[in-house]
């Protein structure tokens, strides 16, 4: 589960929805305390694992370099070059291969056993939290519905967004998990999509015709009470039949939207956002940004980073005054503002300059 590609949740394909939704709604949401216990949980616990890592790989000449790099991650996890996944899972290589040229001890077994125990609880947990969160990422991916990715591959991208969430939360930044996560499955998604619109090479006017065909498609359903005739949709959309149906050939996800969901009567197609949709390229094109963005942001620390997302609007923030992030972080306007501006300073560095200056 390195970089969450190999989670998936609940089973889930095409042919089932209405068992994964039932499955994803019938999970109990987390308390702020549970919330709190379990982010503890992950991030303590691979402190540790790294930790007695290192007890074992100290003084292997051929684990030096690697041993630096972990002790430099354990220091300052914001500045390392390397994910939590990268590290967790050089460790954990690392340990096995210095232990099998260590001679046996009750010392070693003991520090194993250990690392086995915490490795065991930080998983539960992480699976807890995901599983916890997974009705998040599916009404994150229902807003990007019709735009190059089928409903069940926007369900999976939103879940990976969740898993790379639940590896970086840090519990003791005092914010709930589903603001910070929101970003990342936000953010996987649209990666996803604008990988796939540069694969496949849809045109961008096919991109934005296709948006206000579903606009339009999902209004006459409602005003008529019945699923509309191509020729109405095209008539209200400005365009022939032949082009609908170019249109329609381009949607990846073929489900019903009558299909039902859960015990209220609620159908698939309530789960799908068609009011004042943005242009599906202007948002893939965003898709890039965002994720440059991250990288960059994931260079500062927690609370200079937490600051920029409140201040400009970032992720799922609206714009914050000095004031209301003082009253946040129980600082000064004048702090904030210094914080705010050594921030911005760290990303006027050439490293990031030359990256995020090219979607300005």
């Amino acid at each position: 589960m390195a970089d969450g590609r190999d989670f998936k949740g609940p089973d889930f394909s095409l042919d089932t929805p209405v068992t994964y939704f039932k499955e994803v709604e019938g999970r109990d949401l987390l308390t702020p305390e549970r919330e709190l216990e379990l982010g503890k949980t992950i991030l303590d616990g691979r402190g540790e694992i790294l930790n007695k890592s290192l007890s074992i790989i100290r003084g292997d000449k051929d684990a030096a370099d690697s041993c630096q790099r972990i002790e430099h991650w354990l220091a300052d996890s914001h500045k390392s070059p390397l994910s939590v996944e990268d590290v967790m899972a050089e460790a954990c290589d690392l340990v096995v291969r210095c232990a099998a040229k260590k001679k046996p001890s009750k010392k070693l077994h003991r520090t194993l056993a250990e690392i086995a125990q915490a490795r065991q609880e930080v998983e539960c947990a992480v699976q807890e939290m995901v599983e916890a969160n997974l009705r998040l990422a599916v009404s994150i991916a229902k807003k990007y519905t019709f735009r190059g990715l089928s409903f069940a591959d926007l369900i999976q991208e939103g879940n990976i967004g969740l898993m790379k969430a639940v590896n970086r939360y840090d519990y003791r930044t005092g914010y709930r998990f589903s603001t910070f996560a929101s970003w990342w499955i936000r953010q996987t998604i649209s990666r996803a999509i604008y990988d796939q619109a540069r694969t496949i090479r849809i045109p961008i006017h096919l991109l934005e015709l296709r948006s206000k065909y579903f606009r339009v498609y999902y209004g006459l359903l409602k005003e008529l009470g019945r699923e509309p005739t191509p020729k109405e949709v095209a008539e209200k959309v400005g365009i022939d039949e032949i082009k609908v149906k170019e249109i329609v050939n381009l949607t990846l996800d073929s489900t019903s939207l009558e299909t039902p969901v859960g015990e209220d009567g609620d159908e698939l197609g309530d789960f799908i956002e068609n009011k004042d949709a943005e242009s599906p390229f202007e948002k893939v094109g965003e898709g890039e940004m965002h994720y440059h963005l991250t990288e960059a942001l994931d260079s500062l620390d927690a609370r200079e980073r937490r600051i920029l997302e409140m201040r400009f609007g970032l992720g799922d923030e609206d714009e914050h005054t000095l004031e209301e992030v003082g009253q946040v972080f129980n600082l000064s306007r004048e702090r904030v503002r210094q914080i705010e501006k050594k921030a911005l300073q760290r990303l006027r560095h050439p490293q990031w300059r030359a990256v995020l200056e090219d979607h300005v």
